[in-house]
């Protein structure tokens, strides 16, 4: 996602400053119900020019065909976190430390070490999930651990220390969407990989 809205900038036209001094990330992504748009919020530090607003939504309906049209807002901010902060809290999410104040859905572990298991039937990974889940439209910041389901619409992964990848997936049950962050080893990401697509719906739990 962020190598595609990278693509559709004129960075020759932002002249300013060197481009590493510019940085942007995607806020919010939903897809509305009864049009099936998605709308994309996009937080920066710059004036992008005019016209790449348009370039992104062509884009984004070039990259995701199961969607009827895109919406990019753009939100201007004074100042945006660097990529090694936001990765340090992410894993202090993992260690037990976040404090839910993100936007975030991540699925953790409270910070025990956890055997990674096979998937088994339609388990992927951790304990069965008995409860039932709660519309993601519900959840606020500072909300115990809860249960979401949603179509996969995006997903990504990211090499890190210790052998690992950082999993990040958008979701969506189209009452609002959600992004789903966790840590695995590469060896399992390999095999979450295979088994889920874009479309394909999941059932996640954590704080």
């Amino acid at each position: 996602m962020k190598a595609l809205l990278e693509s559709s900038i004129s960075w020759n036209s932002i002249k300013k400053k060197p481009k590493e001094n510019y940085r942007f990330y995607v806020r919010q992504a939903t897809i509305d119900k009864e049009t099936n748009i998605l709308t994309l919020e996009v937080g920066l530090n710059f004036m992008p020019a005019k016209g790449d607003e348009n370039t992104m939504q062509l884009l984004l309906c070039s990259a995701f065909p199961q969607i009827s049209g895109a919406e990019v807002r753009f939100v201007y901010m004074d100042t945006l976190p660097p990529e090694a902060e936001v990765l340090r809290l992410l894993e202090q999410g993992q260690n037990g430390e976040s404090d839910n104040g993100g936007s975030g859905f991540r699925v953790g572990n409270g910070g025990r070490k956890r055997k990674e298991s096979p998937i088994v039937g339609n388990q992927v990974m951790g304990k069965k999930i008995e409860e039932p889940a709660v519309s993601i439209s519900e959840i606020v910041p500072g909300s115990d651990t809860v249960v979401v389901e949603g179509q996969i619409f995006q997903k990504e992964a990211r090499s890190i220390k210790n052998e690992k990848q950082l999993v990040s997936y958008l979701i969506t049950d189209f009452s609002d969407s959600a992004c789903v962050k966790f840590f695995v080893s590469e060896k399992k990401w390999k095999e979450i990989d295979e088994f889920l697509s874009t479309g394909d719906y999941i059932k996640v739990r954590g704080p």
